[in-house]
């Protein structure tokens, strides 16, 4: 059974691998893998895209196993 991260590399392979019909930027946003700085610098760029009114796809990876208080 693979692991999340190892599901989260397939699937940014898979999107990476594909050719999109329209310039099109994605980012993964990963508060489990990425430091915070990082986090924070890649919500800056998704602001900054969507502001020049480009169009951009953002996973938001979210691990399952937190309790987020919905018991």
């Amino acid at each position: 059974m693979a692991t999340l991260n190892q599901r989260l590399e397939a699937l940014e392979k898979l999107i990476a691998d594909r050719t999109p019909l329209a310039p099109v930027q994605f980012i993964v946003l990963d508060i489990g893998r990425d430091d915070p700085e990082e986090y924070a610098r890649k919500k800056q760029q998704i602001a900054a895209i969507e502001a020049k009114g480009e169009k951009v796809i953002v996973f938001n990876v979210i691990d399952a196993r937190i309790k987020h208080g919905n018991d």
